[in-house]
């Protein structure tokens, strides 16, 4: 995705006064259309920076181009990959005999991608019933899911740094995460 600056007037230098739009375009220029509001919190700074809810975009002396291109990045300069666009880097996880020596198991994502997982799936394989938790920093988990055979979850979207499940019966899982 690219951004372009379009009907600029800075004229006058009042970032209220000035007319700043903002159009999306996609890598082969076509318009994305942008006619409901984004979900987000945007702000175009006077130095010509637009922070999109906590993620900056730079760019140099907005005023002057009406094609700027930009690239999102974390407030540490870390640029982010292209949103929709994921890492193709994999990791599958298994256990065909989940017992409770084996209880709790945690699966450690981020150090198995390098990154944390966006998409996924988790299946319990049963017979017995297994309790899943998601972290999205390592440290702090989410609720518990109890998972009865055949149940699967599906995830998208979600930031997941850590996977831990625990036994409440004899039971297999299989968990997918890209």
């Amino acid at each position: 995705m690219v951004l372009k600056s379009s009907d600029i007037d800075n004229s006058e230098h009042d970032p209220i006064a000035s007319a700043r739009t903002v159009k999306l375009v996609d890598a082969l220029g076509n318009d994305i259309d942008v006619s409901n509001p984004l979900p987000v919190d945007t702000e175009l700074t006077l130095d010509g920076n637009l922070i999109i809810d906590n993620v900056s975009i730079f760019a140099t002396d907005i005023s002057d181009s009406t094609s700027t291109s930009f690239s999102l990045v974390n407030s540490l300069g870390h640029q982010f990959v292209q949103p929709g666009v994921i890492d193709g880097r994999s990791k599958e996880y298994e256990d065909t005999s989940f017992v409770t020596g084996d209880s709790p198991v945690v699966h450690d994502v981020n150090t198995d991608l390098a990154r944390n997982a966006v998409t996924g799936y988790i299946t319990c394989d049963g017979p017995g019933n297994i309790l899943v938790e998601f972290s999205n920093d390592g440290l702090n988990y989410g609720g518990q899911h109890t998972m009865k055979v055949e149940d699967t979850i599906n995830f998208e979207h979600l930031n997941v740094d850590k996977i831990r499940i625990t036994w409440v019966s004899n039971s297999a899982y299989r968990i997918f995460v890209v």
